[in-house]
């Protein structure tokens, strides 16, 4: 056991060299045979010195030749277009060099036959070297029956599909079983890739799976829609398996999908849209050497915000958080990503005016994203005095101060609960909407970005309802109708970044997200995703619509003049009308300071309300409460 184990280390570590090696001594055979086949066997005695005499430069060149091409870099698995070509290459190389060599030293004594022959003979061996390996290969490979490792569906017997199984197979070798391929295409049925077979259509999945005890299905599908794709996490639901899929066109069109490529099934890829990819040009030229600001910069926004401001070679970049634990993690992180940026961290929180102040003139930010705030509804309807602090007021002690410093933009991140707020959270963020908004003009350019529910961001639905499906449910949605609208983190940061860019002052920037989804909706699908099946593994529980929670938001309110952008999907509400009048909207916040001061939760709503209904274009305040209660 030790002398095999011995043997076996030994011909990894000189692996290249004992391949290298085979292929100078066939190298040296071909030579040898292209001289018997010219002379028919019995070759005369000056070409057999002659050839005595070539032979070890043959052989040099030709392991020269492989060596540079990296023919011998592994024993191949493989076969393939490149292999071949790599192959002609260097027998191309070392039969020009080799003529060169022998019509020096022979002139033109040598049989020139000898040379074709040899190239003949060369192509051939070092060919048939790689075919022996993969049928020794495909010899030795159990059958799939008795393969170690979790039992593999290939969805898609294309080119993608083919490379999932190369991938599969080289790179997790042992924790992958494929069982076979499923393919729409009539052309393919019953045919097989790699000794593999095509078992039939992608609507035969839910078959295939149960009588195969398939435990992880592929979707191998470069031109598959989000539709598409939801409809075979659908049709395998109740099957209890597991979802992974190949992420990009890239990928598959250059041949570098690995095992670390092959993802798990995202909710993002049962949105039922494709994903937004704005332009991101424009951001480069507008933060490539600024001094940048994030507010939240530990949050789920503020911390995409950082990694992707990182990208556009900023002169630095102040990290801004109360929370000190992840504001540690992404000051860690950037310096990994970016260490060529100059990053600082503050422990801050920005509801005090005068660390803001002193935060501002230390480092002199040129560019302001501002990403902290309070964001979950019923918890703000609990804590009004908390929501008015960190929500409007901290807004307006940042938004001053980058006045004071000719901070050049301020981006501030909103959403789409501020229209026709009906909750004190959502009345909070359109308050701090009107407010950058009337301040701008000041020689800040303030621009606010107005978006839906964020896919995936720390406490929001997407991690509940993954934490019940764990523990076997139920998963609880508050009403059968509700619906948000969705965006993933990485598209509401590039809508930041671009608005940011692009804005001239005073505009409330929206992206089209497509069609809300119902909440309900989206727990199906994460039931389906985890390889369940609703109402018999696991139940929905509607519980009921909790304080300040509205069936449906909006983007837009009624009334509200929204233009089309130059960038596509990005919508803008101009709003110049109110701008410049800051001095009274900064009066206007006096009373409700007032009562945030003194921690009266009745006086702090009744004031926001007033405001609100005094300031806002939107006259919807009056009929959806009263002034001196929480909503219901």
């Amino acid at each position: 056991m030790a002398l095999r184990e011995f043997a076996r280390d030994a011909m990894l570590k000189y692996r290249r060299g004992v391949v290298l090696a085979g292929h100078m001594l066939l190298g040296a055979c071909a030579l040898v045979g292209a001289f018997l086949l010219r002379f028919e066997g019995a070759i005369p005695l000056g070409d057999l010195m002659m050839m005595w005499a070539t032979l070890p430069v043959s052989a040099l060149l030709k392991g020269a030749a492989v060596s540079y091409f990296k023919i011998p870099q592994e024993l191949p698995r493989h076969v393939g277009m490149g292999d071949i070509v790599r192959v002609l290459k260097a027998c191309t190389v070392s039969s020009a060099c080799f003529i060169i060599v022998v019509v020096v030293m022979y002139g033109h004594g040598f049989p020139r036959s000898v040379f074709i022959l040899d190239y003949i003979l060369t192509v051939g061996l070092y060919a048939g070297m790689m075919f022996f390996s993969r049928i020794l290969k495909e010899m030795t490979r159990p059958a799939v029956g008795e393969m170690p490792g979790r039992r593999t569906l290939i969805m898609g017997a294309g080119t993608t599909g083919e490379l999932a199984l190369r991938s599969l197979n080289d790179g997790a070798a042992g924790l992958y079983a494929v069982v076979g391929f499923l393919d729409d295409s009539p052309m393919k049925q019953g045919m097989s890739i790699r000794g593999y077979q095509i078992l039939g259509p992608i609507a035969d999945a839910p078959h295939v799976i149960r009588d195969m005890d398939v435990t992880d299905v592929i979707i191998a599908l470069p031109s598959a829609t989000k539709v598409k794709t939801r409809e075979i996490v659908k049709m395998c639901a109740s099957r209890n398996v597991s979802f992974r899929i190949i992420p990009t066109l890239k990928d598959y069109m250059t041949g570098e999908v690995e095992i670390q490529r092959i993802r798990e099934l995202s909710l993002a890829d049962l949105l039922g849209r494709e994903p937004i990819e704005l332009d991101k040009s424009v951001v480069s030229g507008d933060l490539e050497g600024k001094r940048v600001l994030v507010t939240g910069a530990g949050g789920s926004i503020g911390s995409e915000l950082v990694r992707q401001i990182a990208r556009y070679k900023p002169a630095s970049v102040v990290l801004v958080d109360a929370a000190e634990t992840p504001l540690f993690h992404i000051s860690n992180e950037l310096g990994l990503i970016a260490p060529d940026i100059d990053r600082f961290t503050v422990l801050a929180d920005v509801k005090h005016g005068d660390l803001v102040e002193k935060t501002f003139a230390q480092f002199k930010p040129e560019r302001i994203y501002h990403a902290a705030a309070y964001k979950h509804v019923p918890m703000m309807e609990s804590h009004p005095v908390e929501a008015v602090f960190n929500n409007i007021l901290a807004t307006r002690n940042l938004a001053l101060s980058a006045v004071r410093h000719g901070v050049e933009r301020f981006v501030m991140i909103s959403t789409d609960k501020a229209v026709q707020a009906e909750s004190v959270m959502g009345a909070t963020k359109r308050c701090a909407e009107l407010l950058v908004l009337h301040l701008n003009g000041r020689g800040t350019k303030f621009v606010t970005v107005r978006f839906g529910n964020v896919l995936g961001s720390a406490g929001s639905v997407v991690p509940i309802f993954k934490q019940q499906i764990a523990e076997g449910g139920p998963v609880k949605v508050t009403h059968p109708a509700v619906a948000r609208y969705f965006i993933t983190i990485p598209e509401a940061v590039e809508l930041v970044l671009q608005a940011g860019a692009a804005g001239q002052g005073g505009e409330v920037f929206i992206l089209d997200m497509g069609d809300p989804i119902k909440i309900a909706d989206l727990a199906r699908n994460m039931i389906e995703m985890s390889g369940l099946e609703l109402g018999a593994d696991i139940q929905i529980q509607f519980t009921g619509l909790r304080p300040g929670e509205k069936l449906h938001e909006k983007l837009v309110a009624a009334g509200e003049d929204i233009e089309s952008t130059h960038i596509p999907k990005v919508m803008v509400h101009r709003s110049y009308t109110i701008s410049g009048d800051g001095e009274g909207f900064l009066s206007d916040l006096k009373g409700l300071e007032e009562a945030a001061m003194a921690g009266d939760d009745a006086r702090t709503v009744s004031e926001l309300w007033d405001l609100l209904k005094c300031r806002d274009t939107d006259n919807h305040y009056d009929s959806i409460r009263s002034t001196d209660t929480p909503p219901a």
